[in-house]
């Protein structure tokens, strides 16, 4: 895996470490509601969840294809924008602040642009030759019509 796409995953499971963390903070003081379980939800769902989609989509996407990323550029901006969205929304919501949730989600908004971008240029490149490693993945896999009969 890309150096790019393992820090996905690290950033995808502190905001997951973080996020449930908070859900426990949630839980013993029931005190933190409102604002810091809509910080609790977003560090869980575009924290964990999107990072994990953007660094392993980043990953399988070319392999699955048999094209390489049309942008290696597009996969660091979208690192970049992704954890200041993630970072920034939770630090809006908890804070409340229109102003500030409004910038991010500008910024998110562009994260997950640049990763469809990405993707999507991917599939308009030239298409693979031969199968090598980008077989797609019903071709990497072979089904047995009839399952052997138990005995």
């Amino acid at each position: 895996m890309d150096r790019i796409n393992l820090w996905f995953v690290r950033a995808s499971l502190v905001y997951f470490l973080v996020g449930t963390f908070l859900g426990l903070l949630i839980a013993v003081h029931p005190s933190f509601t409102g604002q810091f379980r809509t910080a609790h939800v977003h560090l869980n769902l575009a924290g964990f969840m999107t990072m994990m989609i953007f660094g392993v989509g980043h990953h399988i996407f070319p392999r699955f294809t048999g094209r390489p990323l049309y942008s290696p550029r597009l996969v660091t901006a979208t690192f970049w924008l992704g954890n200041a969205g993630v970072l920034g929304l939770t630090l809006g919501f908890i804070l409340n602040i229109p102003g500030v949730l409004i910038l991010f989600a500008v910024v998110a908004f562009l994260a997950v642009a640049a990763f469809v971008g990405n993707l999507l240029s991917t599939l308009a490149g030239p298409a693979p030759t031969g199968m090598g490693c980008g077989a797609a993945p019903a071709q990497l896999i072979s089904i047995n019509p009839r399952p052997p009969m138990g005995r």
